[in-house]
Order: structure tokens, then C-alpha cells, then sequence
């Protein structure tokens, strides 16, 4: 079957190869990286450097017997992609190579994420998997989305803790099936990181001792294995082993070039043990992927970095600053040394005036500008201007001086030398540029979360002409009055908001962005540019992602639509190839990964992108294009589930098509406790409410009859713990699907209020158990 997907290959030519010339630039560095652990480029080569880059891919095409073109191919790509220098990771059931890549499930990378004819040879894979075992025999499809703030690793870390969560509870009965359920996981992965796409554990180091407590409450040795092992061989073993789990996501380090041959038999230890206190047997995929969990979850410690200061008998007076400097930091925090030198530089006196010394100094600046002739000219307020763009063209300045050094410190593989210290001077410069950046789009957020309209924020103008005339401050409030009075009726009627992304795909062509997304580009600029003058273990990516992830909403959100888009096109393809039409379909997303997973789903039961205006107008001279909008045959499906989905409360209105097409149920899990959803997403999309916050609207459709009540379940205590499956079959509807509202707000609940509050408390038991009863509900006879 020939595959096509949404976003085509790079430009495949008619020998079936892709030149790396037209790859994008990170798929080629990847590339590259690759060839030097191979040996076959050099690392000291040019980056960059096509035809030596190309000469590496003929040696690399010669050692492994593919056709010598320098060009990728897709026989290419494949003796790449299961090779174990190989920098992605594939990720795959039945491997039986190593636990790097061994899992119950398969890993499909969508959009950027994806390799030339990488998702054609998954394909492949995973129709060779079922013809192994059998379509008849696949008990359940699982589609799966996790959702943003997740890089390549982070993708797999969230799949890991969910999925072997699954296996436990099903090896320990919970599910009521026996071992011969046969399960498919399809786990989708979308960079949704504004970061790179990158193997790698932004947590750092883990704590052995957490790490060993867990895998002691997880495993225990197998006591039909040949060779009986002890509690200390137990320790001894899971000791090597996370060794190698974390050399495999730390910076700087080279373990996923380590020898395959004592990756494999690391990985073969794994079979003396089993689940602890579990009598069915799980697969080696399944204890893989529990034992990367267990490292998942031990307590992190932070990057830890390597000493760089040479050994000399006695440091000068610039050694023992600098010595002093970092101790200080270590110990009470920058926030802490920058307000005493602040208070310190501040209130010192000068003999002669009486003021500051930093009142001296800018009456010295502003003595020097008034020599200027144009200067005296100038009113107060382009003065203002002229000194804030001199501000931030400097700072700017500084951070391109420093990101032009810090490349130089790349190596031809990618990787960089760590990082020194605490980069003081690029952060300094970052902080006014950043305030200077940020402050129009939370003027524009804030306005339009309180007033719905970016209307209100004609108020300004008003306001700012209110000292000149009392009148002003009247047009501005009366102004603020009628957009919260015009919004509040609109929200009684129930009215869809406008200017806002309707999170799905209008029209294949359609990329326009708004004005959120411009101003959320101009606040990213100064974020981005400092992160790009260190290392990825530098401190100032932890203190500055938590911004960027916010500001990337925008981007994400439209990202997300393009990830279920090819998604739903990659699952419907592999359902028909596999002969799994008939197989019961699940879908499951959490926070942006519901966005992933409901458009999924509008793809896979066939409709249409709804037509944009200018096509509907250009429809009327060109009716052959009409046919591109509405509905066209596709498959069923069974389940879909978001969990705190950051997708709108009134997503379903009008998606009759995919309602009707809906056999199961369609739920939405949500808790009081998610700030992301209850907070940023009303904040980024005019007040819209969040099915991660409050569950869903009611849903119309003729085909059902006219409008549904989702059914609300969990609350006052009904789902406090839930440590079995709940049946939810009294709550089934007779036709069509069932839909629900499940309140885990007392399930679902830790986390810092500023970083999402309970959004990504999902990794339990009790949502596991949630999820499954959802799949479980088909409509009553």
C-alpha cells in the first residue's frame, strides 16, 4: 500500500530517494550524528557540508549492501532506523533488541518528529506485528496522545508510565481479561516542545536509592527461572541496569552508542524476575517499559556537571571572586545577591550631592544627551522611545554575541561542551527585552479574557487620554460596559466566540494566524534567543521554560490540529492494510493530546475540513471544489476519551458526522484542580472554557435525535479512589454514544498552581482504571 500522509516526504524523487539537500536541517544534523557514530564522518568535518555528508552515506550504503546513491532511500532508512547508533530511538513491540527500544507499543512520530519513509516502514511493522499474531486476534486498538511540554524522550517517558500501568493492573486481573488478550498500542508522538526534538531528560540525574525502593515494591524474582535469584542479585542487577537508564538520557554522554551485544543481554535479565505478587506472565516489552517507569518516577536531582577548572598551585584574586561568587549562588540564591547589591548600591551616599550613586550616574547620562541638539528637541515620550530602543538593540546585541560563541562550542555530532557556571550576563540582558516583549500580549490576553473582545482594548486609547479630559476615563469605562455586557449576553445564548482558533482544521490550506499568535511570536523572541546561548543542562532552560511553554500555547494548539489530522490519516491506512476494520477503537488524549486525538478522529470517520470563507465564496464560480467539504466514507469508532483534554467545553457542536459514527462512548475526565485548563486556556482563548475544566457542553446532532446531557458521574466522593474499574454500564445510552463527565477532581490534584496545578497528575491507578471502564461502555440493548 502506498502511503501518503498530510504533510509529504521531502521531495521524493523518481528513483523513490530523498537528496539531503532539500531535508529540513534537523533531520539532516540527525543524519549526520548517526554517520559519526558509525564512523563513517568524521568529527571534525564541516557541518553542514553536503558533499562530504553525501560521501558518508555512500560508505554507510556500501558496509550495509544498499544501492550506493548518497541519497536516502528507503532501504536506506530502514537499516538506519534499526540500527543501534541510531539517535531517535524506534520504539516497538517484539523488537528484542535492548531496552532502549523494546515496548508494548508502537511509537509513531508525526509531523517534524518524522524521518524520510519512517512512518511507511512503522507501517509496515506494525502489519507484520499483526499478521504475527493475527488481526482476528487483536482484542483492542489504543490510540494514544500525550500532550505538550514533551519532547522525543518526554513523549516516550509519558507512554512508559501510562502504559505499564495498564500491564500491571491487566497481569494483576483488574481488567477481567485473561492472557490471551491481545491489545495494540499506537502511541503518537508530536514535538510539542518549543524546544528541539531531542533525546533527552530534562530532569537530570535520578536517585538510585528511590529508583532501587521502587523496582523492590515492582518486581521480584521469578521463581520458574532456571537460575534462581536472590534479593541481592536483584539489587545487583537493577543497579547495571540503571546505570545504563541513565547514561541512555543525560547530556554529554555517548550510551546510545554503547555495544549492542551487552545491551541485549542487560536487557535478557529482565526475564528472572516478574511483577511482584502477579501470577500471569508479562512480556519482556512490558517489564521494559515498567522498569524505564521505575526510573521515571525516583526522585530527580538535577543535572550535575562536570568540573572544569584546570589544576595550578594558587588561584589569583579573579580565581577567588569567582570561587566566592558561585558559593554564594549555591547557597542563598540569585534572587537573593542581586536585591542586596541592588539595596546596597542604591542607598550609598555621595559626599557631594547627597543622592545616590545611581542617581549620579544617570544625571551624568542625561548631562551627556543634552549636549545632543536633537535631543533638547525631542519631546518626553520620544526620549522614552528612543532610550528603550537603545536598551533593547544593545541587550539584543549582547545575546547574539553570546549565541554566535556558543555555537562554536558545538561539535560536529551535535553535542555541546557543558555548561560553566551561571551565564549572568546573557540573563541580564534578556530581562528588560523580555518584560518589553511580553507586556502587549498580556495587555491583549487580559482585556479579551475579561471582556471577550479585543474591542475592549480600545479602552487604552481612551484611558490614555484621560488626564488631558475627564471624558476619557467616562468613554473608557463605558466602553469596558457594553463589551462585558454584549459578551455576557452572548455567553447566555450560548453564541460562538470569534477571533479565536476553532481547533480543527478548516481548510487544508488554511494557515492564517491571528493576532495572539503574532504577539505570542514577538514575546517568544527574547526567551528563545537566550536559550539559544547555552546548553541544554544550563540552568537558564529551566528558569525560562516555564515562560516559553506558556507562550507556545498558540503555536501548540495549532500544531496539535495538524498532529491528529495526520494521525486520523495514518490509522485509517493502517486499519485497512491490517485488516482490523472490525476491531474495537479507542482513542485517548491528555490536555493537548485531546486536541490530537478528537481531530484524529474526525479524519478517521471521514470529515471534511469544514471550507473557509474565501472557499465557499470561490465554490460559487468553481463547483467542482464544494466537493471538498462535508463528509466522505471512513471507519468507526469505538471510544473516545480525553483526559483534562485542553480542547473547548463546546468542542462537539456540530460534529454530527463523528458523533454519529461513535459506538461507545465519549468522555471527557476533568478536576477543579487543573489550573492549565482552568486558568491559561480561558486566558489565551477569550474566556473560552475547557473540557479539561469542566467537562463537556451538551451535544446536538439530528442524527441522534436532538440535543444530549452528558451524564455527570464522580462527584461527592463517588470516585474518591478508585482502585478498581468502575461499571459504567448503568450510565450507557440505548442509541449512539454515551456520553460523560467525569469529575476526578480527588483524584487528580497535586502540582505547583502556577506550572498547571493537577494537569498532569494523571499517572495513576485510578485514571488507568477510569479510562478502561470508558472503553468498556457500548450502547444499551
Amino acid at each position: 500500500m502506498h502511503w501518503n500522509f498530510l504533510v509529504q516526504e521531502p521531495h521524493i524523487d523518481s528513483q523513490g530517494s530523498v537528496r539531503l539537500k532539500d531535508m529540513d536541517s534537523d533531520r539532516r544534523a540527525e543524519w549526520r550524528t548517526f554517520l559519526t557514530r558509525k564512523g563513517h564522518f568524521p568529527p571534525q568535518g564541516v557541518s553542514g557540508q553536503i558533499e562530504q555528508l553525501e560521501e558518508a552515506t555512500k560508505r554507510f550504503q556500501k558496509e550495509d549492501g544498499a544501492k550506493v546513491t548518497g541519497n536516502l532511500d528507503r532501504e536506506t532508512v530502514e537499516k538506519a532506523l534499526t540500527d543501534p547508533f541510531w539517535p531517535g530511538v524506534t520504539i516497538r513491540p517484539g523488537a528484542n533488541s535492548d531496552f532502549r527500544r523494546d515496548r508494548p507499543f508502537f511509537l509513531i512520530p508525526v509531523l517534524e518528529s518524522r524521518f524520510p519513509f519512517q512512518n511507511q516502514i512503522i507501517a509496515d511493522q506494525v502489519k507484520a506485528y499483526v499478521q504475527q499474531i493475527g488481526s482476528q486476534n487483536i482484542s483492542d486498538i489504543f490510540v494514544v496522545s500525550h500532550g505538550w511540554h514533551r519532547n522525543y524522550l518526554g513523549g516516550v517517558q509519558a507512554y512508559d508510565r501510562l502504559v505499564s500501568r495498564f500491564s500491571m493492573l491487566w497481569r494483576r486481573g483488574k481488567f477481567g481479561v485473561d492472557e490471551q488478550y491481545r491489545p495494540l498500542f499506537l502511541a503518537v508522538h508530536w514535538n510539542s516542545d518549543p524546544g528541539k526534538d531531542i533525546w533527552l531528560d530534562r530532569a537530570g540525574r535520578r536517585d538510585k536509592a528511590s529508583f532501587l525502593e521502587l523496582v523492590e515494591r515492582t518486581f521480584e524474582p521469578n521463581p520458574t527461572f532456571t537460575a534462581q535469584k536472590s534479593a541481592g542479585d536483584l539489587v545487583d542487577d537493577f543497579e547495571h541496569l540503571f546505570e545504563q537508564l541513565a547514561c541512555n538520557v543525560l547530556p554529554d554522554t555517548e550510551a546510545l552508542a554503547s555495544d549492542p551485544a551487552s545491551l541485549h543481554t542487560l536487557t535478557q535479565v529482565l526475564n528472572a524476575y516478574k511483577y511482584r505478587g502477579v501470577e500471569q506472565r508479562p512480556t519482556l516489552d512490558e517489564k521494559v517499559c515498567t522498569l524505564w517507569r521505575c526510573y521515571w518516577e525516583s526522585q530527580a536531582k538535577g543535572f550535575l556537571l562536570d568540573q572544569t577548572e584546570k589544576p595550578k598551585p594558587a588561584g589569583d584574586w579573579l580565581t577567588g571572586i569567582g570561587t566566592l561568587g558561585k558559593f554564594l549562588l549555591a547557597v542563598v540564591g540569585l534572587p537573593a545577591i542581586a536585591g542586596f547589591i541592588w539595596k546596597l548600591v542604591s542607598k550609598r551616599k555621595s559626599g557631594q550631592t547627597g543622592t545616590s550613586w545611581l542617581d549620579q550616574a544617570v544625571d551624568k547620562v542625561g548631562n551627556a544627551l543634552s549636549q545632543i541638539p536633537w535631543w533638547e528637541q525631542m519631546t518626553g515620550t520620544g526620549r522614552i522611545v528612543i532610550g528603550v530602543i537603545t536598551w533593547v538593540a544593545v541587550s539584543f546585541l549582547i545575546l547574539l554575541i553570546f549565541q554566535i560563541l556558543y555555537r562554536r562550542k558545538r561539535t560536529i555530532a551535535g553535542r555541546t561542551q557543558p555548561a560553566k557556571g551561571f551565564p549572568f550576563i546573557q540573563v541580564v540582558a534578556w530581562i528588560g527585552p523580555q518584560l518589553l516583549c511580553l507586556t502587549p500580549i498580556l495587555i491583549f490576553l487580559l482585556f479579551t479574557f475579561l471582556f471577550r473582545t479585543p474591542v475592549s482594548l480600545l479602552a487604552l486609547a481612551a484611558f490614555a487620554y484621560g488626564p488631558q479630559n475627564f471624558w476619557g476615563y467616562v468613554a473608557g469605562a463605558a466602553l469596558l460596559a457594553i463589551c462585558a455586557i454584549v459578551s455576557w449576553i452572548a455567553a447566555k445564548a450560548e453564541k460562538p466566540l470569534s477571533g479565536v482558533f476553532r481547533e480543527r482544521l478548516l481548510d487544508e490550506g488554511d494557515r492564517a494566524r491571528n493576532a495572539r499568535d503574532i504577539l505570542a511570536a514577538i514575546a517568544r523572541a527574547p526567551v528563545r534567543l537566550v536559550q539559544s546561548t547555552v546548553g541544554p543542562d544550563s540552568s537558564v532552560r529551566a528558569m525560562t521554560s516555564m515562560l516559553d511553554n506558556q507562550l507556545a500555547f498558540f503555536a501548540m494548539q495549532r500544531k496539535g490540529v495538524q498532529a491528529g489530522v495526520e494521525l486520523g490519516q495514518f490509522v485509517r491506512k493502517l486499519v485497512t492494510a491490517c485488516d482490523l476494520g472490525e476491531r474495537p477503537l479507542h482513542l485517548i488524549g491528555h490536555s493537548f493530546g485531546g486536541l490530537v486525538v478528537v481531530n484524529a478522529a474526525r479524519t478517521i470517520v471521514g470529515t471534511r475540513a469544514k471550507s473557509s470563507r474565501w472557499h465557499s465564496f470561490a465554490a460559487i464560480f468553481r463547483p467542482q471544489m464544494k466537493a471538498r467539504s462535508g463528509a466522505h466514507p471512513g471507519h468507526r469508532i469505538t471510544s473516545l476519551c480525553t483526559v483534562q483534554g485542553a480542547i473547548a467545553s463546546s468542542w462537539y457542536t456540530g460534529e454530527e458526522h463523528l458523533l454519529t459514527h461513535t459506538d461507545g462512548a465519549i468522555a471527557s475526565i476533568f478536576t477543579g484542580y487543573d489550573t492549565a485548563n482552568g486558568v491559561y486556556y480561558p486566558l489565551a482563548n477569550n474566556g473560552r472554557l475547557a473540557a479539561g475544566y469542566l467537562g463537556i457542553c451538551r451535544l446536538g446532532a439530528k442524527g441522534l435525535g436532538g440535543f444530549r446531557e452528558a451524564t455527570y458521574i464522580g462527584r461527592n466522593g463517588e470516585f474518591s479512589m478508585v482502585v478498581d474499574p468502575p461499571d459504567l454500564s448503568k450510565y450507557s445510552f440505548p442509541t449512539g454514544p454515551t456520553l460523560l463527565n467525569i469529575d476526578a477532581s480527588r483524584i487528580c490534584y497535586e502540582g505547583n498552581p502556577a506550572a498547571g496545578g493537577g494537569h498532569d497528575d494523571v499517572f495513576k491507578d485510578d485514571v488507568v482504571n477510569l479510562i478502561w471502564s470508558v472503553t468498556r461502555l457500548r450502547p444499551r440493548p
